[in-house]
């Protein structure tokens, strides 16, 4: 066996205080992937609606605006730890609540990974952008009810042969 090295510290495992944290995650992604599933299992036609909007716009919302968001949500939340491990130059920090015990090493690298996890949001924030500018592209300056009723129209309107 051997022995810890001078620069690491083993952090305890606290599993009731990580579900709690959890839980609010939970509560943001599990409605989510409800709508995801709700989508993948309408009809496929370009008529299907969902809680009055066609399945198409709440996709082009979900790809658009809806993960970007929750990426930028999730890489906020890194932001303290980064912080910390910044300053104190362990990772991850040492206040910092496990599922399981894990070991905090110091060191260079820990500090490097505390700026990485700062970039973070930076990219989340670009990736928003993308998204941004995808939902512009599609929606073309139209609104949502130019947009149903313009899908609404084609969906009456009896089809060629």
């Amino acid at each position: 066996m051997t022995t810890p090295a001078a620069d690491t510290v083993t952090l305890a495992a606290q599993p009731r205080k990580v579900l709690l944290l959890l839980l609010p995650w939970l509560l943001v992604i599990l409605p989510l992937l409800g709508l995801v599933i709700l989508l993948k299992l309408a009809p496929d036609n370009a008529c299907a609606q969902l809680f009055g909007l066609p399945n198409a716009y709440w996709a082009l919302l979900i790809a658009t605006r809806g993960l970007p968001l929750l990426l930028l949500a999730g890489s906020l939340v890194l932001v303290p730890g980064a912080l910390k491990t910044i300053r104190s130059g362990y990772y991850p920090a040492l206040d910092s609540i496990r599922l399981r015990p894990t070991v905090a090493r110091h060191g260079r690298l820990s500090v490097l990974r505390g700026y990485g996890l700062l970039l973070m949001p930076v990219l989340a924030i670009g990736i928003l952008l993308v998204g941004d500018r995808a939902y512009s592209d599609v929606m073309n300056g139209r609104s949502v009810a130019d947009v149903t009723q313009a899908i609404a129209a084609g969906c009456s309107a009896p089809a060629d042969r």
